[in-house]
């Protein structure tokens, strides 16, 4: 094993251990557990750290780990406003790096689009049953507290949008 290799082994190991204080099983047992919004949030702290200490390959390792959680339709947990930060800081970290950094972006503002929605997933295990729609805790009013943190006009347009068209029903459910 290289040394670069045992460093961000190291790194990921430390990012999980430090920050859960469980046995070192944890490390092995984690990418098994279910998709939850604690999980994803450890994803992007794994990536952040490594990529502090320059860990790239852990660090983009744990990025596609936690986009590929928050760009599934059936992801089961809701996106917080702390997480959509967190998702943003994340992009600013590569800004060194002009396409990861741009590919990010995108798919985070997707992410932040989609969040303010409901998400589709199947009612049973039956084959036959139709997807049916169920309340993901869509919160455009979260999306809209990040983009305005993060003078993200775009999205903020788009948070605000949704929220205006859906008028008193939006008001009235919430």
């Amino acid at each position: 094993m290289s040394s670069s290799s045992f460093n961000c082994l190291f790194i990921a190991d430390t990012a999980l251990l430090t920050t859960d204080h469980r046995s070192p099983a944890t490390f092995e047992l984690f990418p098994r557990a279910p998709n939850t919004l604690f999980k994803c949030r450890r994803y992007i702290a794994i990536s952040t750290v490594a990529h502090g200490y320059e860990a790239t390959n852990v660090a983009e390792w744990a990025m596609q780990r936690a986009l590929s959680m928050l760009e599934t339709h059936t992801r089961g947990f809701s996106v917080d406003t702390e997480l959509l930060l967190r998702l943003y800081h994340l992009a600013d970290l590569w800004k060194e790096d002009a396409d990861i950094e741009k590919n990010l972006l995108q798919r985070a503002r997707k992410i932040w689009y989609d969040a303010m929605y409901t998400c589709i997933i199947p009612p049973s295990e039956d084959a036959y049953s139709d997807l049916v729609p169920r309340d993901c805790g869509g919160d455009p009013i979260s999306v809209l507290q990040a983009a305005l943190t993060l003078k993200e006009s775009r999205v903020e347009a788009h948070a605000l949008f949704y929220i205006l068209a859906r008028g008193d029903t939006y008001i009235q459910q919430n």
